[in-house]
């Protein structure tokens, strides 16, 4: 029992001795970070912009999303249902069919941030740009996020779930220059 006892007293020590030291490496990390992505459609801005904006409609095309909560008022707030728990969002910006920011500044989340969806005709389609401005100011969480997850994977997934809504194979890229 002695012996079981000291493992697990060690064991407790060396987890709190790493936590120390992802916090410490977070602490030196950047605590914001800006990521764009952006896909082309063949769809018109107009179509494009009346699927982003139906909230409600979200978990039928993104596989990220389980259920989505509208909730009554202005301005327009709704809550993204995922594995990771919810994700309350509030509509900041909408300029149809070309531009709408959504932003996410809920004091319990780990992070705030900003989504910017810019809509632009391109020959034969509309290009979608999706910029995500982060923030995560506990350095542990800093750590583990940056170490074990990339910053543009949301974006990807969004415009990735979108081609396919539209019957569409499409790679996001990060714009030219």
């Amino acid at each position: 029992m002695d012996k079981l006892r000291r493992i697990a007293i060690w064991g407790v020590l060396a987890l709190g001795a790493l936590a120390l030291v992802a916090t410490g490496i977070g602490a030196t990390m950047e605590p914001s970070h800006t990521v764009t992505r952006e896909a082309v459609y063949s769809q018109t801005p107009r179509e494009v912009w009346a699927v982003i904006t139906r909230f409600d409609q979200e978990a039928s095309w993104r596989s990220d999303v389980e259920a989505v909560q509208i909730e009554s008022g202005h301005p327009i707030r709704f809550v993204e249902m995922n594995d990771q728990g919810p994700l309350p969002l509030e509509v900041k910006e909408q300029e149809a069919p070309t531009k709408m920011v959504l932003v996410a500044n809920d004091p319990s989340l780990p992070f705030t941030g900003t989504w910017t969806f810019v809509l632009a005709p391109v020959e034969g389609g509309t290009r979608l740009s999706v910029t995500e401005h982060g923030t995560v100011n506990n350095p542990l969480f800093r750590f583990v996020a940056r170490v074990f997850s990339d910053p543009a994977a949301t974006s990807e997934t969004y415009l990735v779930d979108l081609g396919r809504h539209f019957g569409q194979e499409v790679v996001p890229q990060a714009p030219a220059g």
